[in-house]
């Protein structure tokens, strides 16, 4: 059966359906997070964000036609998002013409790559990436950049002949004040004209790449932070952070380095570190096997340099905990047991590496300087209330 008939008698959406059951029972495995029932419900809650990204990656967007699309958010969750960034990318071709306008008046910065699939579709091709200062920008905010093969005057990114799709990450890091940029992309050419009907071969492969892109992303990534911790454990050892590095698939200017931390309700991860020289930073939580950053809406679980209070001698010191040690560094847990501690040096001059120490909660006090800042309940509620009312705005 081909694929135009596959789609017309039903059949391909059958086997979205059935691969989508399969994946189901595959989550199940002693391979993934299952110890708990809130395990079973991120699990669960997970595998519906991915099925919503692999649609929507798959389906729903038109090379010919652009158009950007939020991808990693606040819905579609993978690869430890960054709770500073609000991703979008669009679908194009490495051999067409590009125009990309915008404003980022009310942006701290951009970082914008072209790719060619996804590490978790075993093609991390990352071609190129820019930022906002390698571009011309109005003193108003606006510019105009052209993605094509053939070089273009004034601001150009070139397109390797691979590449299908361009991602932006929009840099959000005074909560405050900062608020999304505006990005429209049109192929040139295609200005004015509209998209033809899509045939039913075609919807029939559209069904199978978004079902592919859910199992990818499902599969992936649970694999990915077994694998990437292996080199620095012996016998499990936890609340140690890797040596910061690049990833692979991931963006080239920027370092990561992550920790699992491993924690009694009565024990906090207190950690301490140089201030990087570094154009962005922050210090973050995520979940194990599904790796989503923790509810950075409604729980204090990310710090970036502008949040971050920094310490007379010039080192930032944060608390991990589940209970609240009253200090303006907190990362809150959310009570999970386990979970990934990640750090992000974005264009920094150097890396420095922080120190680790297990502490109980009653003595994190003691243990910091006496000019830590110091957060009472109504601060603590303030602080949440403004996270809550910036994410409601940035994904509004």
């Amino acid at each position: 059966m081909d694929d135009s008939q596959r789609l017309v008698s039903g059949q391909a959406w059958s086997d979205y359906c059935d691969r989508l059951k399969a994946l189901g029972q595959r989550i199940l495995k002693e391979d993934f997070p299952g110890a708990t029932p809130r395990d079973r419900v991120d699990g669960f809650k997970h595998l519906a964000r991915m099925t919503v990204y692999g649609l929507l990656q798959g389906v729903f967007f038109d090379r010919e036609f652009p158009v950007f699309f939020r991808t990693n958010g606040e819905i579609s969750q993978w690869g430890a998002p960054n709770a500073d960034n609000l991703y979008i990318r669009a679908r194009i071709n490495g051999d067409g013409t590009y125009r990309l306008r915008g404003n980022m008046s009310t942006l701290y910065d951009f970082l914008i790559s072209t790719h060619h699939g996804d590490m978790h579709m075993g093609k991390p091709v990352v071609f190129l990436e820019k930022t906002a200062q390698d571009f011309e920008i109005g003193p108003d905010g606006n510019f105009e950049i052209i993605l094509s093969a053939q070089e273009h005057p004034g601001n150009w990114m070139p397109l390797h002949p691979d590449t299908d799709f361009v991602m932006i990450r929009e840099y959000l890091v005074d909560w405050d004040h900062d608020e999304p940029a505006q990005f429209v992309i049109e192929k040139v050419g295609n200005e004015g004209r509209a998209p033809v009907p899509v045939e039913p071969a075609a919807m029939a492969q559209m069904l199978d790449e978004a079902v592919a892109i859910t199992e990818g992303c499902t599969v992936y990534w649970n694999d990915y932070l077994r694998e990437f911790f292996a080199p620095y454990w012996s016998d499990t050892r936890y609340n140690v952070f890797c040596p910061p590095q690049n990833v692979v698939g991931g963006a080239h200017n920027i370092y990561y380095a992550q920790c699992v931390w491993d924690l009694g309700p009565d024990e906090a991860l207190l950690i301490e570190c140089d201030v990087p020289h570094a154009h962005y930073w922050s210090v973050q939580l995520n979940t194990m096997g599904w790796y989503e950053s923790l509810d950075f809406a409604n729980r204090q679980i990310s710090l970036n340099h502008k949040q971050m209070r920094i310490d007379p001698d010039g080192k930032f010191r944060v608390v991990v905990s589940q209970r609240d040690p009253g200090v303006a560094n907190w990362l809150d847990t959310d009570g999970y047991r386990r979970g990934v501690v990640l750090y992000r040096w974005l264009r920094s001059q150097d890396n420095p590496e922080p120190t680790v120490e297990v502490v109980k909660v009653g003595d994190v006090l003691r243990r910091l300087p006496q000019s830590t800042v110091r957060v009472d309940p109504a601060m603590r509620r303030e602080q949440i209330a403004r996270r809550h009312r910036h994410v409601a705005l940035r994904f509004r």
